[in-house]
């Protein structure tokens, strides 16, 4: 009679504790050292397709199968790395799981923790269903994507009017007075940070969608140079600001031309954005036996030493940054870094506050055969 209350007693354990996984919304499943399923709950079988019965004691591989948006992730090797070492690990960016029964396929984020009973290692995978917020996500972006485009045509449009406007005040071919000088100088500057907006809006949200391929092709960086040299010498002019572009390179390279302007621009409209009236910004693209080199440098307001690690974080901005200008984003060189190391390079930052800042980006060098 003992140990038939004992067995009941047991089994009322065991029968509460799988409600409880089973009452979990992410899909749990345990497998041992082998790879082999010791725990399915009800999740796991309306994610994968697969019966408990079904799924315990069969190979991790041949229930589900995971991957990332490189390659495939070996499900196996995966949890026996986390049993044998006692490290648990995370996927905390989306990666793919397809569930092999009915070819179930979901997006999840993924933690592994290791367990062990009885002196038998194992692992235990939470994987928690991200599709209505990936759903979300593709909403939000395309939602970003269409008004940026419809915003950019007409503010590219009030730009280039109130730059003809500008250089016509600056020419002496027409006269205004204070007033009206102040109020163009004030439209302009707003039309400039909407525009820088909008563009950064749109870029991310092509990045963040991983819609950016780069697409190499001979560009000639002396042309490029200028071109950029050209483009700013209005914004430079207002906010009183010396801006200079030199470029060494006379052999057309191999690269994507429109990121790489992305790159600079950005880097060149922060200098600028950032240096008091008198300073000084440079760009200069220099080229070694193996790399190519392009440094934009400032005299303006720098950045604090222990903000430096963070600059390139997204939406990021050093506390003098805001105190010196409340526009910004602090999207722009999570860009610049995300860009170039699209395109193979990294990126460096110097900065001392109220010295200036050094940005170094370097390429591996590939001249154009043409």
């Amino acid at each position: 009679r003992k140990v038939l209350n004992s067995l009941e007693e047991v089994y009322a354990f065991a029968k509460r504790d799988e409600t409880l996984i089973d009452s979990i919304i992410d899909s749990i499943i345990a497998v041992d050292q082998s790879g082999n399923i010791v725990l399915f709950n009800a999740a796991a079988e309306n994610a994968t397709g697969w019966s408990r019965l079904g799924a315990i004691s069969r190979p991790l591989d041949r229930v589900v199968s995971f991957s990332d948006q490189e390659n495939k992730i070996d499900p196996i090797q995966m949890v026996q790395d986390v049993a044998s070492t006692g490290k648990a690990r995370s996927f905390l960016k989306p990666i793919v799981m397809t569930g092999t029964k009915k070819n179930v396929v979901i997006p999840v984020t993924m933690s592994i923790a290791p367990f062990e009973e009885s002196g038998k290692r194992g692992a235990v995978m939470v994987l928690k269903d991200v599709s209505e917020i990936k759903e979300l996500d593709h909403l939000r972006e395309e939602f970003v994507s269409i008004a940026s485009h419809q915003l950019r045509t007409p503010l590219t449009a009030i730009r280039w009017l109130l730059e003809m406007l500008i250089k016509a005040e600056q020419q002496k071919q027409m006269t205004l007075d204070m007033k009206q000088q102040a109020a163009l100088e004030q439209a302009y500057s707003r039309t400039l940070s909407m525009s820088d907006l909008v563009s950064s809006l749109l870029a991310l949200s092509r990045l963040d969608a991983q819609k950016v391929k780069a697409t190499m092709a001979p560009v000639d960086l002396n042309a490029l140079c200028k071109k950029l040299e050209t483009s700013f010498q209005i914004e430079a002019q207002r906010r009183q600001i010396a801006i200079t572009a030199m470029c060494s390179v006379t052999k057309p390279v191999m690269t994507d031309e429109i990121i790489l302007t992305e790159i600079l621009s950005n880097l060149v409209s922060n200098a600028l954005k950032y240096t008091k009236p008198n300073g000084k910004v440079s760009l200069e693209i220099n080229a070694t036996e193996k790399e190519l080199q392009m440094v934009v440098s400032d005299n303006g307001i720098g950045i604090p030493e222990e903000q430096l690690k963070s600059m390139f974080k997204k939406f990021f901005r050093a506390k003098n940054a805001l105190s010196f200008t409340p526009e910004g984003t602090g999207i722009g060189l999570y860009m610049v870094k995300s860009f170039v190391e699209m395109l193979g390079g990294n990126v460096a930052l110097e900065s001392k506050e109220n010295v200036g800042s050094r940005f170094t980006i370097s390429f591996p060098l590939q001249y154009s055969n043409g």
